[in-house]
């Protein structure tokens, strides 16, 4: 009975100090621009792990992370930044705009190309010209717009 009693004393023992030794404390922050405008689905990640989440609509977060972490932020656009964790429990994020985004084109076949090397042909079609046509559907207002053997379209 005795060493039924020192094992299940030293398997409490043992519990104890690793749930001790890997502690998680939750954070908790907003990501907004350089201007202050918050970024809704921004994603958060620690750093060497597959912990993360994504902004709310209003550019707040919560997670839960290791002592000692390193989170990176990063939203398509903008540059991506990384903040060590230390003592904080609120961490703000403030990205900076990155370079613009070049246009492109997706073919039918699901293949992504810069507009200026794609071969084939593609027509250009204002949105105002839709408007003033006064169709309904996109489609109708499109037709008569573009030539028959244009294969893609680009609505600007």
């Amino acid at each position: 009975m005795k060493q039924y009693v020192r094992m299940l004393t030293c398997l409490f023992w043992f519990g104890l100090t690793s749930v001790a030794s890997a502690q998680t404390r939750t954070i908790m922050g907003n990501v907004t621009d350089d201007q202050g405008v918050p970024l809704p689905g921004a994603t958060i990640l620690e750093q060497g792990t597959a912990n993360g989440v994504t902004t709310d609509f209003d550019g707040n977060f919560s997670m839960e992370v290791a002592d000692g972490a390193t989170l990176e932020v990063s939203f398509v656009g903008y540059e991506s930044q990384t903040q060590s964790v230390g003592a904080r429990s609120n961490i703000d994020f403030q990205l900076d705009a990155n370079t613009l985004l070049d246009e492109g084109v997706i073919t039918a076949l699901g293949l992504e190309r810069k507009k200026d090397n794609d071969i084939s042909s593609a027509s250009v079609v204002k949105s105002d010209a839709i408007i003033r046509s006064g169709e309904t559907g996109l489609l109708q207002g499109v037709a008569g717009k573009t030539s028959r053997r244009s294969f893609q379209m680009l609505v600007v």
